[in-house]
């Protein structure tokens, strides 16, 4: 992906290294591929395929050797729709292509992770340098792809159905307890269930770990350039967070933990509007939205750096805790996050900021806003307060 070799030696590679590279290739290549195959002997146009794995938004557990990782995430149970596991390698060539020529989505994981998105031949010159002749496969739809284990889903309104949750440029600060009520081993009108939540639950039930023990939960994401015609990685994420298994287990922890999670989000969305509306009071408003944006980013970055991390906060929680105290302790800490924020925006207004338009003033837009957070984490220890 991004080669660790420079350009002079970056063409020398053993066999191993190669077939290795294949495989990986295979999974994260872009579009920017020129060549298409041909379909029915035709040149047919048609949107080329990206790698699998560049297209969903991975979620694994991480365990304490390569063991117990493989262990951790070989989900056993899952899609009742999946077809017995068959990776490409099983097919007879030909077979294959055209199979893959179907444009077909897998329907087991084998598949899915030796899946083609290149047609590739190879071949080596008199000095063992590889030359690659590639050509680009249609792209598989990966709506509802419920045999993919390692992925978190949302609902795609402009596809009418689950997909996965794709990280984007504009929200690489957000942190990954964000997608809390995505990592859940239920169904639901928003999300899908992470399969390899479903996993971790059974084997819990059968006694093989233990309700306390921390659920290295990871996601590692390639953040594309934004460019259709090219898609082209630009930079890699790697966040991970560990509650206790009770806490994904447990359903009315599990819930009280995201409606927290959905009420700070709230509050971040609170800073970006105050920081658009002042900003369009101080008449910038080309640049408004980005500014809001840079805010919002401020907001996660400051609350990461705050007395305590989400991560060291979930760490902290015991299972026999007030959950509406849990709530508050960490409402303090975001209100704080907040106010920090709005006070730096707010501070020393300009006559234009005072005066105002519409009745609307940089004091009655910090009002508005800091009864609109004092409202959110109102409305969420209410809801938690329900929870039985």
């Amino acid at each position: 992906m991004f080669t660790p070799r420079s350009k002079a030696f970056k063409d020398q590679i053993r066999l191993d290294e190669l077939a290795r590279w294949i495989i990986t290739y295979h999974s994260y290549s872009t579009v920017s591929e020129k060549n298409l195959v041909a379909l029915d002997g035709k040149k047919t146009k048609f949107q080329k395929s990206a790698g699998w794995l560049y297209r969903l938004s991975p979620c694994f557990v991480t365990g304490k050797n390569l063991f117990e990782t493989l262990m951790l995430n070989t989900v056993l149970v899952g899609d009742k729709d999946a077809e017995p596991q068959k990776p490409y390698c099983e097919y007879n060539q030909q077979d294959y292509i055209e199979h893959r020529l179907q444009m077909k989505q897998p329907k087991n994981t084998a598949e899915a992770y030796t899946v083609w998105s290149r047609m590739l031949h190879i071949d080596l010159d008199a000095y063992g340098k590889p030359i690659l002749y590639s050509a680009s496969f249609p792209q598989l739809e990966t709506k509802e792809a419920y045999s993919e284990q390692m992925t978190t889903w949302r609902f795609n309104q402009k596809q009418g159905g689950m997909t996965p949750d794709l990280k984007r440029e504009a929200n690489i600060e957000e942190p990954m307890w964000l997608d809390w009520n995505e990592f859940t081993d239920e169904n639901t009108d928003n999300t899908h269930a992470l399969g390899i939540m479903e996993w971790l639950k059974l084997i819990y039930q059968q006694g093989w770990i233990s309700k306390d023990s921390p659920i290295n939960l990871t996601t590692i994401n390639l953040i594309d350039n934004g460019n259709m015609t090219s898609k082209l990685p630009i930079r890699e994420l790697y966040n991970r967070i560990s509650p206790k298994l009770w806490m994904l287990s447990d359903k009315n922890w599990f819930r009280t933990i995201g409606l927290i999670v959905d009420a700070t989000a709230k509050v971040a969305g609170s800073a970006w509007k105050l920081s658009q509306e002042v900003s369009n009071l101080k008449g910038l408003q080309a640049q408004s939205n980005a500014i809001a944006q840079k805010t919002k980013n401020k907001f996660w970055r400051d609350l990461a750096d705050s007395m305590i991390s989400f991560d060291d906060w979930l760490e902290e929680i015991e299972y026999s805790d007030d959950r509406v105290e849990v709530a508050r302790n960490w409402f303090t800490i975001t209100a704080k996050t907040y106010d920090s924020i709005r006070a730096e925006i707010c501070s020393d207004p300009s006559p234009r900021e005072i005066k105002g338009d519409n009745d609307q003033n940089i004091f009655t837009i910090n009002n508005h806003y800091r009864g609109s957070v004092q409202r959110t984490i109102v409305n969420a220890l209410t809801e938690i307060k329900k929870i039985s």
